[in-house]
């Protein structure tokens, strides 16, 4: 139920981060700038939750299972970005690098520090 909370509000952290990257990327780059920016975010959100579902799918009956489950849902974190990455920069051709990558890495950001800050 915790890690529920942690993953909703870094999902929420994200989309806010890249919807403020994506409207001044608008404003400096125009259309390409807005999809760029959300490009970059959704990759770090696609992988961020695909990652939670994965560690919540471990088993956790021993602290090396438990560790074990953590590793491996971040491998498949950093994978998944780096398969997306690849992707998108394969496939959009007017990408506007600097707001693709700058809310990838202000979404991964939030990601991690949003998980790992503790839930009331």
């Amino acid at each position: 139920m915790v890690m529920d909370k942690a993953v909703r509000r870094a999902v929420l952290w994200q989309t806010l981060a890249t919807l403020a990257i994506a409207a001044l990327s608008g404003w400096v780059a125009g259309l390409r700038g807005v999809i760029s920016a959300v490009l970059g975010g959704a990759i770090s959100l696609i992988a961020g939750v695909a990652s939670a579902w994965l560690a919540a799918r471990s088993k956790t009956g021993s602290p090396g299972e438990a560790l074990y489950g953590v590793l491996r849902a971040e491998g498949a974190r950093i994978v998944l970005m780096l398969g997306l990455l690849l992707v998108v920069l394969l496939l959009y051709k007017q990408v506007v690098a600097l707001s693709l990558i700058g809310s990838f890495i202000v979404s991964a950001l939030l990601f991690t520090m949003a998980v790992f800050t503790q839930v009331r």
